[in-house]
């Protein structure tokens, strides 16, 4: 037998955003934390990292 759940995905204007930024509690610098804003949104806690070895 298959069975599945059927998602109603309505089509929204939001993008995903994953980790946190330099002024967050560790817990939402986590990669595996996610949040949700507009393209047009603009703050300190959105960007990215860039990552060099040392």
């Amino acid at each position: 037998m298959l069975i599945y759940k059927k998602v109603n995905h309505q089509k929204g204007s939001n993008r995903v955003n994953r980790g946190g930024s330099w002024n967050n509690n560790p817990q939402n610098c986590r990669t595996t934390n996610r949040n949700n804003n507009l393209p047009t949104n603009r703050n300190n806690n959105l960007g990215f990292r860039l990552v060099i070895p040392l």
